[in-house]
């Protein structure tokens, strides 16, 4: 979406410079709000116990893989009606906002004290995609037609449902054990074959 929706306007909706750079930043405004609201809403689900953090993550993960991809698909079946087809794209973005509240920040979720460490891992490799899309879809869209730029999103649906089950079969809210792997209390409890912090007498546990 990134890469290659100034594209897609420009090769099937024919905007001119001017008109591509307004109409391409209008989805990504949409994703902007809901971002901020679907956090807010993420945390207050959570704080009232209607969601666990690990189905939150999950939930809402789901909501941006599969909302983005439903409306990309149907924006390339709406023709070169461009208010549509720029509609659809804006809603595909909004629902793509709600990827923040699911898995970007599930780094923090699993290791507050790693978050950045393992942000880097994620993102980095996440970063792959940035490298082959451009190309992949340079090499689909070799004629700039509306058939071959369906087949570039029935692919994106594809890559977006795959990646989102195994998202839902693995993915965990809950702080991982090497979290704490530097805390002597936790070292001394898995001595002694506990994974859980070492508590003081007062009952209270030990960080």
């Amino acid at each position: 979406m990134v890469t290659d929706l100034p594209i897609y306007m420009s090769d099937v909706l024919k905007f001119n410079v001017n008109e591509n750079g307004v109409w391409s930043s209008v989805p990504y405004i949409c994703m902007w709000i809901v971002s901020m609201s679907s956090g807010w809403f993420c945390d207050w689900l959570i704080m009232k116990q209607y969601m666990t953090v690990t189905f939150a993550r999950k939930f809402f993960t789901t909501v941006a893989s599969i909302g983005p991809g439903i409306f990309i698909i149907a924006a390339s079946y709406a023709g070169c009606d461009r208010a549509l087809v720029v509609a659809l794209f804006t809603i595909a973005m909004g629902f793509m906002g709600t990827f923040y509240c699911g898995m970007k920040v599930n780094a923090l979720d699993l290791s507050p004290n790693y978050g950045g460490t393992l942000m880097a891992i994620v993102n980095g490799i996440g970063a792959i995609t940035g490298i082959i899309t451009p190309y992949l879809a340079g090499a689909l869209t070799g004629n700039h037609t509306l058939g071959e730029w369906r087949l570039v999103f029935w692919i994106s649906l594809g890559v977006f449902v795959v990646t989102n089950i195994i998202y839902v079969l693995f993915a965990s809210g809950e702080e991982q054990w090497w979290n704490r792997i530097d805390d002597p209390n936790f070292k001394r409890g898995i001595e002694n074959g506990n994974m859980e912090p070492l508590k003081e007498e007062n009952g209270d546990t030990k960080h």
